[in-house]
C-alpha cells in the first residue's frame, strides 16, 4: 500500500462487515435504501439547496467519506476518500412518486464499485422531492438510513451559506467511523448456538427441522433481479393495529411476523398451489433482525452496522393467533438480553473463509423463507424546531439480498405522520412472482380486517 493510502487508512473491516462485503462482492447482496419525501411548500430540492446541506451531512457522518480497499481479499479495510464529488454522488431523475416502486427496484439491483475511489452511497432525487438514499450494507444497517435522513433534514433547516457553490466535499484527515460491533461487545456465541451451527454444517438438512421448512427455491448465483411491492397504511390504520397489539400483549414486529406466516400458510395450503403442499412442509424458516445498538450503547443518530438476527422455525398455520404473537414478543425480549450478539459471533466458525462459505450455499436450500426487518418509526426530533421550513412526510425502507437471503422480505418503517410502510422484496429466482403477489394480497386483506374491526 502506498504512503498516501497508508495515511488514509481508517480501520480494518469487522467480522460482520467482512461477511457483508464478501456477499456483495459475489453479487449476492446489493444495497440498502430509504426513500423520504421532503416538503417545503412547492420549493424544489434542487442542487443549490441540497448540495450545501449534504456538505454538512458528510461532515457529520464519517461513513459517507470512506471507500473499501481489498474488498475481494480476506482483509478488506476502510480508507478515507480525498473528496466526494456531489455532482457524481447525486442524480436527479425526471420521475415522481408514481414511479417510486419501479425506481426502487432499479436501485435494489445496483452494486457499489468497490474498486474505485468512490463513496459507498448515492442519492437519487425525484421531481416531487423524494430523496432515495442508497448505501453499501457494510457501512450501515437499516437504522442508519433513518440517521442519514434525520441529519439531512436538520441540515436543510440550518444556515448553509458557508457551503454555497461547493460541489466537492474535501474529507478531513480527522475522519473516523463507528467501531465494528465485534470490537465493542462480547459476541461469543453460547453453547446452544454453536451446537445448532455445527448441526447445520454436518447433519443433512433432511434430518433437521430445516428439511420440512419452506424457504423458497435454492440459492442461485445469478439472482440479481429484485421485485418490490409497497404496502402503505395511514396513521389511523397503523394506530388501530398497534392498539390491537397492545391489547393482546404483543408488539408490532412479532404481530407482523405472525400475520406474514399466517398469510403464507393460507397460500401454501391452498388448492391453487397444491404443488407446494406435496413438499410435506411443516414450518417456515424465518429471520427477524434485532438491533445491537442498545447493547453496544450506540446512538441511533450514527451510521454503522450494529445488527444481529433472531432465527426461528415457525409452524405453518393458516389461522392468525394473538397468543403466538405474544409468545414471540416475549421470546424476542429475552433474546435481546441473552443471545443477540452470539448470532454475530457464530460467524467466527467460518474462520475467515467467507468466499468459500457463500459459494457453498449456491445450489443449496436457503436459510430462510421469510424475513421481517423493522427499523422503527422515523423520529425527526432534533432535526426540526418550531420555525423549521423543511419536513419529511413519507418514509420507505427496503433491502435486497435476493441471491442468498430470505425468499421474501418484509421491510417495515414508520413515517413521521404515524403511518406505516412495508416494502415486500423478493427475486423471481427465489420464489415465483405469482406466489408473492398472492401472499401480498393475503397479508393486506388480513391487516385490513384487523383495522376494520370495532375497537
Amino acid at each position: 500500500m502506498s504512503k498516501d493510502k497508508n495515511a488514509r487508512f481508517i480501520r480494518n473491516a469487522g467480522l460482520l462487515e467482512r461477511y457483508l462485503i464478501t456477499q456483495h462482492d459475489l453479487s449476492l447482496n446489493s444495497c440498502v435504501v430509504t426513500a423520504a419525501k421532503y416538503k417545503f411548500f412547492d420549493r424544489p430540492l434542487d442542487k443549490y439547496t441540497l448540495f450545501p446541506a449534504l456538505h454538512r451531512v458528510i461532515e457529520t457522518h464519517g461513513a459517507l467519506g470512506v471507500r473499501l480497499v481489498g474488498a475481494a481479499t480476506s482483509h478488506p479495510a476502510f480508507q478515507r476518500l480525498q473528496s466526494v464529488d456531489l455532482a457524481k454522488a447525486v442524480h436527479y431523475l425526471n420521475q415522481d412518486a408514481n414511479s417510486l416502486q419501479q425506481v426502487l427496484e432499479t436501485h435494489l439491483m445496483r452494486f457499489c464499485d468497490t474498486n474505485a475511489e468512490l463513496p459507498l452511497w448515492g442519492l437519487t432525487v425525484l421531481t416531487d422531492n423524494t430523496v432515495i438514499f442508497c448505501w453499501h450494507h457494510c457501512i450501515g444497517d437499516g437504522i442508519s438510513g433513518l440517521a442519514f435522513h434525520r441529519a439531512l433534514l436538520a441540515a436543510l433547516n440550518a444556515d448553509n451559506t458557508i457551503y454555497m457553490g461547493q460541489e466537492s466535499v474535501d474529507i478531513p484527515s480527522t475522519i473516523s467511523i463507528i467501531p465494528a460491533i465485534d470490537s465493542l461487545i462480547n459476541i461469543q456465541p453460547c453453547i446452544s448456538q454453536i451446537c445448532r451451527q455445527v448441526i447445520d454444517f454436518v447433519v443433512p438438512v433432511s434430518w433437521t427441522s430445516g428439511g420440512s421448512a419452506w424457504t423458497g427455491n435454492p440459492v442461485r448465483e445469478s439472482s440479481r433481479r429484485t421485485e418490490i411491492r409497497l404496502l402503505e397504511f395511514s396513521p389511523e390504520e397503523n394506530a388501530k393495529f398497534v392498539a390491537c397489539c397492545r391489547k393482546n400483549g404483543a408488539t408490532l414486529t412479532p404481530a407482523l411476523h405472525t400475520l406474514a406466516v399466517s398469510s403464507l400458510s393460507q397460500l401454501l395450503y391452498s388448492p391453487n398451489y397444491g404443488f407446494l403442499r406435496s413438499l410435506s412442509l411443516k414450518y417456515v424458516s424465518t429471520l427477524i433482525p434485532v438491533s445491537l445498538r442498545p447493547v453496544a450503547h450506540t446512538s441511533p443518530d450514527v451510521m454503522c452496522n450494529h445488527v444481529s438476527h433472531y432465527p426461528t422455525y415457525t409452524p405453518l398455520t393458516p389461522t392468525f393467533s394473538w397468543a403466538t404473537a405474544s409468545a414471540l414478543t416475549s421470546a424476542l425480549h429475552s433474546f435481546r438480553t441473552t443471545g443477540t450478539a452470539g448470532e454475530v459471533g457464530i460467524l467466527m466458525l467460518i474462520f475467515g473463509q467467507f468466499e468459500a462459505y457463500w459459494k457453498c450455499k449456491i445450489g443449496n436450500k436457503r436459510e430462510a423463507g421469510l424475513e421481517i426487518s423493522s427499523i422503527g418509526e422515523f423520529d425527526p426530533s432534533g432535526a426540526i424546531h418550531e420555525d423549521s421550513k423543511w419536513r419529511i412526510e413519507r418514509m420507505i425502507f427496503a433491502q435486497s439480498d435476493a441471491g442468498a437471503g430470505a425468499a421474501i422480505k418484509l421491510n417495515v418503517c414508520g413515517n413521521p405522520l404515524g403511518g406505516l410502510a412495508i416494502a415486500v422484496t423478493w427475486s423471481s429466482d427465489a420464489v415465483e412472482n405469482s406466489v408473492v403477489e398472492a401472499f401480498v394480497s393475503n397479508f393486506k386483506q388480513m391487516f385490513d380486517e384487523f383495522v376494520e374491526e370495532k375497537q
